[in-house]
């Protein structure tokens, strides 16, 4: 008698302990959702506005939305920094492309177009960046929701119960 209320007692930690760890588990679909979602309504909104400094910084920050959901901080501060150094060069070089041209030929447009050429290259491997970002976001919410297990052990043959809690670092 002993025995079944002990399982019973471990039957009704566990089913409490695993309800609560259901709840905690973070959805993939979520972390894509605003991992592909924030960037592009914040972009659009900001285009629209046509307020470039928060355009840039949503396109740098935004595609690691679903990495700072899955609490992988490392992982989506490396994406952000490779969007963000990316967007900077690209904004320095075209920038000094257009001073540059104008002041050999004198013609403000075609520098401008050069410039615009050169922030369009900068802008494409931002979005690549992003792509590959995204195709990260699985395996951090995957990371997460594997880190706190629980292993229940219940064999009535050999009369052995127990409760194994596993974290993954």
């Amino acid at each position: 008698m002993k025995n079944v209320v002990v399982i019973a007692f471990i039957l009704v930690l566990l089913s409490a302990g695993t309800n609560f760890l259901e709840a905690q588990q973070k959805s993939t679909a979520l972390a894509l959702g605003l991992s592909i979602g924030v960037p592009v309504v914040g972009c659009l909104t900001t285009a629209a506005l046509e307020a470039w400094m928060p355009f840039m910084i949503i396109l740098a920050i935004g595609p690691s939305a679903g990495h700072f959901y899955a609490e992988q901080w490392s992982t989506g501060f490396v994406f952000t920094g490779l969007r963000t150094a990316t967007l900077g060069v690209s904004t320095i070089l075209a920038i000094s492309e257009i001073l540059g041209t104008y002041g050999e030929t004198g013609d403000p447009l075609f520098g401008f177009l050069r410039g615009a050429d050169v922030f369009a290259v900068g802008f494409t491997v931002c979005c690549v960046i992003a792509v590959v970002d995204w195709a990260f976001v699985p395996s951090s919410v995957r990371k997460w929701n594997e880190r706190l297990q629980f292993k229940p052990e219940i064999d009535l043959n050999k009369k052995r119960y127990g409760v194994g809690f596993v974290y993954r670092f």
